[in-house]
């Protein structure tokens, strides 16, 4: 019967004792679980701010040398419009402003209002004077000039002038055009041989291009008819056209460059419309 007892009383023992272990364990296992959920969620949000933030930084980093290298290009000059006025003459022509090399600026802008005035605005007046003098017309005399800048890098810029001229009682007027294309380093009129070579494979490409108008195709003009024009032109006087876009730019004959195109200017008759701008698709910088 003492056996008995005693077996009895071990067993509540052991079944005690086992109740205990298996809480401790169980709170244990809870404290464990809640410090690795806690620990967990720390490493998630320390990868997450290693992996995001950093990135972010870069991306933004990147974005403002980007910004900053597009700026010092745009900001390398600026152009501003110039107007001379002398009577009904009225021609617009640009000047570079903030180069950061006063001496280069200022001759690059003479360079630019010479040429101008050398081959447009000086000659226009000269024959102004000879047909006053020489047929008795006294009227004035009109001649307007825009230009475009069809290129503009911090070693290249490439100025198209166009517009017209005429005395107030003729019947149509003269279309004008005249460009000019400058290596700014070195402050030389470029030539459209720098770009090309002006022979009868150029001739071909002109003849070739649909890309064409001229003041009168855009005052209403058909432009087919100009289209055919060239197609003659360029024909008959191929020869001279070569030879003539060989030298210095100068009215009718002349060029100018844009970032995905090479601008040619050729004399065809009055009644066409003076000239023929013809555009050769590519890249020719």
């Amino acid at each position: 019967m003492k056996h008995k007892v005693v077996v009895f009383f071990l067993i509540i023992v052991f079944l005690l004792v086992g109740c205990m272990c298996m809480d401790l364990s169980k709170n244990e296992v809870g404290e464990n679980n809640t410090l690795s959920n806690n620990l967990e969620e720390t490493i998630s949000k320390t990868d997450t701010a290693n992996s995001e933030m950093p990135e972010l930084d870069t991306i933004i980093k990147i974005k403002g040398d980007e910004e900053l290298l597009q700026e010092t290009i745009d900001e390398t000059y600026s152009i501003v419009t110039k107007t001379f006025i002398q009577g009904e003459v009225n021609v617009k022509y640009p000047q570079i402003q903030g180069l950061g090399d006063n001496d280069r600026e200022q001759a690059i802008n003479t360079l630019i209002k010479n040429s101008l005035f050398e081959t447009q605005i000086d000659e226009q007046l000269k024959e102004v004077k000879y047909v006053v003098e020489n047929h008795g017309i006294e009227e004035d005399y009109f001649l307007e000039l825009e230009y475009e800048i069809t290129m503009h890098t911090d070693k290249l810029l490439s100025i198209l002038y166009t517009g017209s001229g005429a005395f107030k009682s003729s019947a149509f007027p003269t279309y004008s055009i005249y460009a000019i294309t400058i290596d700014l380093e070195q402050v030389t009129t470029l030539s459209l041989s720098d770009f090309t070579n002006v022979d009868e494979e150029l001739i071909k490409k002109m003849q070739a291009s649909t890309n064409v108008t001229n003041g009168a195709v855009k005052d209403g003009m058909d432009k087919e008819d100009l289209l055919y024009v060239v197609q003659v032109v360029t024909v008959e006087k191929a020869g001279y056209i070569i030879e003539a876009l060989k030298g210095e730019p100068q009215s009718y004959y002349t060029f100018a460059i844009t970032p995905d195109s090479l601008l040619i200017s050729i004399m065809i008759d009055h009644a066409s419309g003076d000239y023929a701008l013809i555009e050769l698709l590519g890249k020719y910088t």
